[in-house]
């Protein structure tokens, strides 16, 4: 497998792990974005950073995977991904609680960023194809 493929492979599931991960934390009141899908809270539909985490992390991680079998689509699935923890950031932002982003950002950015550098990285030659081109050609046959 490509290198890129593996490394694509890790960002997209760190990313999809970062959506159970809590997004706040604090010491009376935790939650995660999968709390958000579930309408166990509510929130204001002015509240643009919250509306893009919700709509770009499914979004995300399904570009993630896709970013698998197609590399050009890890630094759209990556890009994404930012946008996506970096909404919720603004959010928390807004709110003055900055101070209590949850390891759920952190993590989801990591992935994202993971994801993008799997852009950056040249398909690998798989070991069959390394040893085909160690071979040399035997000498040609003496002239007659």
């Amino acid at each position: 497998m490509d290198y890129w493929k593996i490394v694509a492979l890790v960002g997209t599931i760190i990313f999809l792990v970062s959506g159970f991960l809590p997004m706040i934390s604090a010491s009376e009141f935790s939650f995660s974005l999968f709390n958000l899908y579930t309408g166990s809270v509510t929130i204001d539909a002015g509240v643009i950073g919250i509306l893009l985490t919700i709509i770009l992390y499914p979004v995300a991680v399904i570009l993630g995977f896709v970013s698998i079998l197609k590399r050009k689509v890890a630094m759209v699935a990556g890009i994404v991904g930012l946008i996506c923890w970096i909404g919720t950031l603004a959010y928390l932002a807004q709110a003055n609680a900055v101070s209590h982003a949850g390891v759920g950002i952190y993590v989801g950015i990591a992935g994202a960023v993971i994801i993008t550098i799997a852009y950056f990285l040249k398909a690998s030659l798989l070991p069959t194809q390394t040893a085909a081109l160690d071979t040399t050609l035997p000498p040609p046959p003496p002239p007659q």
